[in-house]
């Protein structure tokens, strides 16, 4: 995997990591994981034991999905704010 033996066999000796491991563990504890290997996507869905790559790809593509969301513009129609193109900037006239 390309990692140094001796470094890794420091750091797994060390405390170096123990605060970040026992937050993933009590993290898994909340979220009930049972197994592994178990995926959290933007910590909304999960996905539990060996999956084909489909799985994967339709689960992606919904979270993809739901987070393209429309941008609606916070001015009324026709109002216009600063605008900022090629290097340089407008302000629009207040009548």
């Amino acid at each position: 995997m390309g990692l140094d033996t001796s470094e890794t066999h420091v750091v797994l000796k060390s405390e170096a990591f123990s605060d970040q491991v026992r937050s993933e563990e009590a993290k898994a504890q909340s979220l009930q994981v049972r197994g592994v290997p178990y995926f959290v996507i933007n910590d909304k869905y999960a996905l539990s034991g060996a999956q084909p790559t489909d799985v994967f790809v339709r689960a992606l593509k919904q979270v993809l999905d739901e987070e393209k969301q429309e941008l609606k513009p916070l001015a009324n129609e026709g109002e216009q704010g600063a605008a900022c193109s090629d290097g340089s900037c407008e302000i629009p006239n207040e009548s």
